[in-house]
């Protein structure tokens, strides 16, 4: 711990020392770009920048005296600097050596593989390709050297008290406390990707107040003509509840629903729009707004980078323009534990794109111009939705890295203008969790990309995977199959349409999702950037062909069941996770895999549900709700489909978020978002019942501590509370089952 508060101090000393490290920075790049112009002839790259936006690269002749630099360079300092609007520029592989020097010059110790992942990740915020990643300019290289300092402070100081113990949202024109957010995060939960989703995070009601009168403010710049409005209350809302204004109101919103359901953009209410009507459309419109927010919790272990850069990507996120069909994010807050990003609000219809899918496979109608029903031509809509709004985030350089079913949702079951997808550009801010819904998406994550531009072929690959999902019911790789079988199919690009439920999905449809799984190593070389590849995949077959009329036949009932069958197995996949976190500990965990393991019931890496329900019983008896998920891995419970490796790992991840939220829980109801509260307090929410059932209604103290018959509760919180009068967070994590946590981006089934 000494060495790496050394480490830390002497890297804030290099980085508060700007000038310095700037100079150092410019030296080692001219010197470099220097001795490029002795190798290459004169012939060298120059960084052009483009007036329209973009970045352009051009290679010419240029001598020696025009490098504008440090003494000791011929004709350095007396020659004049390059031609206006051009820059000296090295090769990305050049960037990296460098950084790797001026590490070495300020005596900063280091792993290559780690600092290249770092100058990737830099660059992938300003390069849209690769052509721009290797225009390595003088100032970009001074960013990527601040970046790389950054992240290398960040690194030693990763697992200890400090990581925690201070601000992680910077720069922001608020308080991003979350006690001064105003939000009641409780309501609808659904378990995103990196944390949990509050679908329908509520404002306190003086927060709404405040809000809504800085917008008036803003609506009405001029107010001394007009007089002063009364404060909005609940009764005086409730005493309106019969009156004929509020029916009139009423009336009016259903007609204005009727005819445009998408009015309400980004769930925003339409009762906004008549406010000139009366005090109880202001009431109403009070009372609506304090839903309309969706909020991300995601936990502050997952943190990719550092405060700083973090807090510049989120603010960039904030402000940005908005990319059609994406819920734009609002603003973010933090405690101690979690960073909690605020979004746009969803209605209070809302309906995942799992459920309306269901939904519509079920219905026999014909099909209309909303898309009663199911066929192939709703699905080409729905991705032609997604591809658009690939199309706007690409050509900024930002992609989703986790586009799946679950994260889309449509304000309206019948409009499918009204699609909202979450979580974009997450993927650049955390890591991925272990602890992710099984099945909902099957494309590995690539950890320590050394790519220097984004990802774009990963939203490729999850596009096609929901293709496939949606033409025939079923998943990409089926649900029995391993890690490293998953990972091998999409190493190789592969579908296979021999199954019946693809009997009558168009040639083109297949292509298209082959194209969109095709590994960037097989593909032809093009002078098109990646950022502008979804453009070209738009212009695809599948989307200008112009027989509609067999596009739109209602899908088979074959296809409805393999749809069912696979929205069934995800649900009784979660549901058995969650058992099991709420009642095996790690210790007892791990001792019945490797007797399994080791056991004659193991069959290449697999056992059977039989044998794995017999093993579980031997440690708790939970017969009765084992009986609710025995589904879960098919019907025959007797062949071996279980993946030993794959089922621990998941079940281990989630028993350490189980107790980790529950012991936030604690703090949470008590107020005490900095991590510390009273040893009464925390007596208190040990005893108490759990807020987010799992399995079945608990005490905190038994899923934390499950009976084992060996100690009672009274002993248990004794031993994890002791005799201090006051608790924290950090301490109480350390003496349970979070205390081996750890940082899995693998591990995904």
């Amino acid at each position: 711990p000494r060495r790496r508060a050394a480490l830390v101090r002497k890297i804030k000393i290099v980085i508060a020392n700007r000038a310095h490290l700037d100079l150092l920075s410019t030296e080692f790049f001219q010197v470099t770009f220097g001795e490029q112009l002795q190798q290459d002839g004169g012939t060298v790259s120059m960084f052009v920048p483009d007036r329209a936006g973009g970045d352009q690269t051009s290679v010419g002749r240029m001598s020696m005296g025009s490098v504008g630099g440090t003494p000791g360079l011929p004709g350095s300092v007396e020659q004049p600097p390059p031609a206006m609007g051009s820059e000296p520029a090295l090769a990305f592989e050049t960037g990296v050596r460098l950084v790797y020097a001026i590490l070495e010059r300020t005596q900063l110790p280091y792993e290559k593989k780690t600092v290249r992942v770092w100058v990737a990740k830099a660059c992938s915020t300003f390069a849209l390709s690769r052509a721009e990643a290797d225009c390595m300019t003088d100032s970009k290289l001074r960013f990527v050297v601040d970046w790389v300092l950054r992240c290398l402070a960040e690194e030693a100081i990763r697992g200890s008290p400090d990581f925690y113990n201070r601000q992680f949202l910077l720069g922001f024109s608020h308080d991003t406390s979350l006690n001064e957010s105003g939000l009641m995060l409780s309501g609808a939960l659904a378990h995103g990707w990196y944390g949990n989703i509050w679908l329908h995070a509520k404002e306190k009601l003086a927060k709404a107040r405040q809000a809504q009168g800085e917008e008036r403010s803003q609506q009405r710049p001029d107010t001394t003509m007009q007089p002063e409005k009364k404060a909005i209350d609940i009764d005086a809302a409730m005493r309106l509840q019969n009156s004929p204004i509020l029916s009139a109101v009423s009336s009016l919103m259903g007609k204005a629903k009727t005819e445009r359901r998408s009015s309400s953009i980004f769930g925003q209410p339409i009762l906004g729009r008549f406010r000139a009507s009366g005090r109880a459309v202001d009431v109403l419109s009070s009372l609506e707004t304090r839903s309309q927010n969706v909020v991300i919790s995601i936990s502050k272990s997952l943190c990719k980078l550092p405060p700083e850069l973090l807090s510049r990507r989120i603010s960039y996120l904030t402000n940005m323009e908005p990319i059609p069909s994406v819920l734009p994010l609002k603003d973010a807050y933090e405690d101690l534990e979690h960073i909690h990003l605020v979004y746009a609000g969803l209605s209070s219809t809302t309906v995942s794109l799992v459920d309306k899918i269901f939904d519509d496979m079920h219905t026999t109608e014909a099909v209309g111009d909303v898309g009663s029903g199911f066929c192939e031509r709703t699905v080409q809509q729905i991705v032609w939705k997604l591809m658009s709004s690939l199309k706007v985030a690409h050509g900024r350089g930002l992609v989703h890295g986790s586009l799946r079913m679950g994260c889309c949702y449509l304000n309206d079951a019948a409009d499918l203008d009204s699609l909202q997808i979450l979580e974009f550009g997450l993927s650049e801010l955390f890591e991925s969790p272990a602890a992710t819904a099984p099945l909902l998406l099957q494309t590995p994550y690539v950890e320590n990309r050394t790519d220097p531009f984004p990802d774009y072929h990963r939203d490729f690959q999850c596009l096609a995977e929901m293709t496939y999902l949606m033409l025939g019911g079923q998943p990409l790789c089926a649900a029995d199959c391993s890690t490293a079988e998953v990972e091998v199919k999409f190493r190789r690009g592969v579908a296979c349409f021999a199954d019946k439920a693809f009997a009558k999905t168009s040639d083109a449809a297949k292509e298209f999702v082959l194209d969109s799984l095709r590994p960037v190593a097989y593909k032809k070389n093009s002078k098109i950037p990646l950022c502008h590849e979804i453009a070209m995949r738009m212009s695809h077959p599948w989307f200008r062909t112009h027989n509609i009329d067999e596009l739109s036949e209602l899908y088979d009932i074959m296809v409805m069941r393999k749809y069912d069958a696979w929205r069934n197995t995800l649900r009784l996949r979660a549901n058995f996770l969650k058992v099991m976190a709420d009642h095996l500990a790690l210790a007892r965990s791990r001792q019945m895999w490797e007797e399994l393991s080791e056991s004659d019931a193991c069959v290449a890496g697999r056992v059977s549900w039989s044998s794995l329900v017999t093993a579980i019983l031997r440690l708790c008896p939970i017969m009765h709700l084992l009986q609710k998920v025995n589904k879960a891995f098919g019907e025959n419970e007797e062949m071996p489909v279980i993946h030993i490796d794959d089922t621990r790992r998941k079940m281990e991840a989630w028993r350490r978020k189980r107790v980790r939220e529950l012991l936030w829980t604690m703090f949470n109801r008590s107020r005490a978002l900095n991590g510390v509260m009273s040893s009464s307090s925390c007596h208190e929410g040990l005893t108490s019942g759990v807020l987010h059932v799992w399995s079945r209604p608990l005490k905190v103290i038994d899923i934390i501590f499950p009976p084992d018959g060996a100690d009672g509760s009274h002993n248990k919180i004794q031993d994890l509370v002791g005799d201090e009068r006051m608790v924290t967070f950090l301490d109480l994590v350390s003496k349970t089952d979070e205390e081996e946590r750890e940082r899995l981006g693998a591990g995904r089934g």
